[in-house]
């Protein structure tokens, strides 16, 4: 797998056939500084800030959506379809994808469909009414807590992602329907009863969490498996209740494996990892060819897990004031505790838009030229990345 050319290039993946990428949209928009919202107050006005983010608390999850459509809706272009709801699976296998033009029910029909009725599974031919249930505990899950980013629609967003990764036939001539379900059930539970903040919060305030994940390497991912395996150990619920034992046992770690490498705290051990074994993808790969398999998965799920950096402006600018939204949640809450918050979360408050483009260029960029090693058919989207973490910095 690893000395495999593509187009006279090294790359880990090819394909027989390569289709030409598609031009990447790049909508444009007005200051993002709207969309920053209360976020962005000036110091002198943090305590005015902090009274109308407490207002604001009082609202419903559905009014706090509208409020930031809103004033979306204040800088984008006139008539804009980009927000408009979707029907499956139209655009669901294109990069200028926008979850947040898909209703709640649309995408519990998208999902279903990617498992029982898309090209990429349905071979497998799962059961139909034993999807629908892990489907409904999956909603579910993500539901137990009202939080502006890690929701089911981030999950929807991430398993298309790593659908579209999956799809072109380079993948599909690599890895097998078994590996492919594995990484969609993983990218679909991923943050599966996530509380809207980091582990240092919940061992604050001392929550059953961080009780029964004290001392765990990655404990929030690991309760998001376990919530995984929770549903599948349900017989209704059971997914891969067909495949034999070992196939079963297969699948979950792999799914297991994947979960876990959405941690952010080890992705820089596991980009190190992928450079020490896997290098330039030509040559002294030191990675067997299972392992290769495991490691590229993992890049897939890490790269859909913020694959808005590489969205279309409208659509990232969005994904990006949400989870903006829910770290000020963290940051009020600690000061509310009477606690000082960590540097981070003090950045977030006072210069968001240089933290979104610090990610995009120290984080995100890294990994995407990791995938694009793998995929060198995702090379357009590195532009992609650049203009967004660009505007941001310009604010424009």
């Amino acid at each position: 797998m690893a000395a495999l050319l593509h187009d006279g290039k090294p790359g880990i993946l090819r394909t027989k056939s390569e289709s030409a990428a598609g031009n990447i949209r790049d909508l444009h928009g007005r200051r993002n500084a709207i969309c920053l919202g209360l976020s962005s107050y000036p110091k002198m006005l943090q305590p005015r800030r902090n009274a109308i983010c407490e207002a604001l608390e009082t609202f419903s999850v559905q009014c706090l959506a509208e409020f930031r459509l809103g004033m979306l809706s204040m800088w984008m272009p006139e008539g804009s379809s980009e927000f408009r709801d979707a029907q499956f699976p139209n655009s669901f296998d294109r990069i200028t994808f926008n979850a947040f033009a898909w209703s709640e029910d649309n995408m519990f029909k998208c999902l279903k469909w990617v498992l029982c009725e898309s090209e990429l599974l349905k071979c497998l031919k799962l059961q139909e009414p034993i999807v629908l249930s892990f489907l409904r505990q999956v909603r579910m899950g993500y539901a137990k807590y009202s939080n502006p980013y890690h929701t089911f629609r981030h999950a929807f967003d991430v398993t298309q992602f790593c659908y579209l990764l999956l799809s072109g036939g380079d993948c599909r001539e690599v890895f097998t329907k078994h590996q492919c379900l594995a990484l969609i059930i993983a990218a679909i539970c991923h943050d599966l009863e996530h509380p809207g903040t980091d582990f240092a919060f919940q061992n604050c305030i001392e929550s059953h969490l961080s009780t029964k994940y004290h001392g765990c390497q990655s404990p929030l991912e690991s309760h998001h498996l376990s919530c995984c395996r929770l549903i599948l150990d349900e017989p209704d619920s059971d997914v891969l209740a067909n495949f034999s034992p070992e196939i079963r046992l297969e699948i979950i770690d792999m799914i297991g494996k994947c979960i876990l490498a959405t941690d952010m705290s080890i992705h820089s051990d596991i980009v190190k990892n992928w450079h020490e074994k896997v290098g330039d993808g030509v040559v002294n790969v030191k990675a067997s060819p299972q392992e290769l398999t495991i490691m590229i998965l993992q890049m897939f799920i890490k790269i859909a897990d913020i694959s808005n950096v590489c969205r279309p402006w409208p659509v990232s600018v969005k994904w990006s004031q949400s989870l903006i939204d829910e770290l000020m949640r963290v940051h009020d809450s600690v000061l509310g505790l009477g606690h000082i918050p960590n540097s981070f979360l003090t950045s977030v408050a006072s210069e968001p838009e240089k933290v979104v483009y610090a990610f995009s260029v120290n984080i995100a960029r890294p990994l995407l030229e990791i995938i694009v090693q793998i995929l060198p058919r995702t090379r357009p989207l590195l532009s992609v990345l650049d203009s967004n973490a660009n505007r941001w910095i310009q604010g424009s």
